[in-house]
């Protein structure tokens, strides 16, 4: 399913707005940490947590306990960093119909319906194919290969840990004895 154009111009137009999101409470909190939860709200939660034998009672509690300013201000980087994921979900399917493989022996003339798709920065800029320079495809380039890089080492972590429990005969790693 494709965004219409319009669409897509208010989703630019917003994630790349120079003002701060709405409301002091909810700027301090974006701004404090990098996944968006306050020194002081995950000392809070760490306390919900310790109370409570599971995370659903845990969360239930510690929401029930929040105003609806400061619920908003809690879930809001999770809900625009949720709302990027949807949005490159979107972009995804243009990106591999106009790249398929072997893409490059035959390279694209054009770049067609992809000029509109938008991509986002590391920064969190957002910016169309079509508009974007060559410095942000070049940095979009190195954010996506930092990303491989990270999950190519996850993924030697994983292999290891599962050779490791069949060379030893074990069902699971806590199997092994230290």
């Amino acid at each position: 399913m494709k965004l219409a154009k319009v669409d897509q111009e208010a989703i630019v137009q917003a994630m790349n707005s120079p003002s701060p999101p709405p409301g002091p409470r909810l700027r301090e909190a974006y701004a404090a940490s990098k996944n968006g939860v306050t020194a002081t709200r995950h000392s809070s939660m760490r306390q919900f947590a310790a109370e409570y034998d599971n995370a659903a009672d845990a969360t239930e509690a510690y929401l029930d306990s929040l105003s609806a300013e400061e619920m908003r201000d809690e879930l809001y980087p999770h809900v625009r960093d949720r709302m990027g994921h949807l949005m490159r979900a979107i972009v995804s399917p243009a990106e591999d119909r106009q790249f398929p493989d072997g893409w490059q022996e035959n390279p694209p003339q054009s770049i067609g319906d992809l000029a509109e798709e938008v991509f986002s920065l590391l920064d969190g800029t957002r910016v169309a194919w079509g508009k974007a320079t060559a410095e942000q495809h070049e940095a979009r380039a190195a954010m996506q290969r930092a990303y491989a890089s990270r999950s190519l080492e996850d993924a030697k972590r994983h292999d290891w840990a599962a050779a490791e429990i069949r060379k030893r005969g074990v069902t699971c790693l806590d199997d092994l004895e230290v």
